[in-house]
């Protein structure tokens, strides 16, 4: 029998060179450009080292864009796929923010107090703080 891979795999020259690309676009501010390379990446070397940092990037791009609602859906890919990422209490922040964007209140802060409850004492969580306490000020009734 086949056993499954423990973990992400080491990459190698071509990987490597497919993610530097990626965030070179991104750094670059072309973010079409980002935003396929990223997909592409992903698509070709989803067990690479790298996939999660490619999947919130990818948020990223978006997000950068103001394309909010495709923001959460590639933060959630994050948060569902690479659990032990370190870069989930920063896809939750952005989902919380995205939500924010939309006016989504309630989802806003539902996110961000998961996030401070659980990454306590973080810059993240800090952050998250600081929103629910702007959205609370916006919004005196919730």
């Amino acid at each position: 029998p086949s056993i499954a891979p423990t973990g992400p795999m080491i990459d190698n020259e071509e990987s490597e060179a497919a993610y530097r690309d990626a965030f070179n676009l991104l750094k670059a501010g072309q973010y079409d450009g980002s935003i396929t390379a990223f997909t592409e990446f992903l698509q070709q070397y989803p067990e690479s080292q790298y996939a999660d940092n490619a999947q919130y990037w990818l948020g990223e791009t978006h997000y950068v864009k103001r394309q909010f609602e495709p923001a959460i859906v590639e933060y959630r890919k994050l948060i569902d796929h690479y659990p032990a990422s370190k870069k989930q209490s920063h896809a939750m922040l952005k989902i919380g923010y995205s939500f924010h964007e939309l006016g989504e209140v309630d989802q806003a802060r539902a996110m961000l107090e998961d996030l401070r409850n659980r990454y306590g004492g973080t810059t993240a969580a800090r952050l998250a703080e600081e929103r629910i306490q702007r959205i609370l000020a916006e919004n005196p009734a919730r």
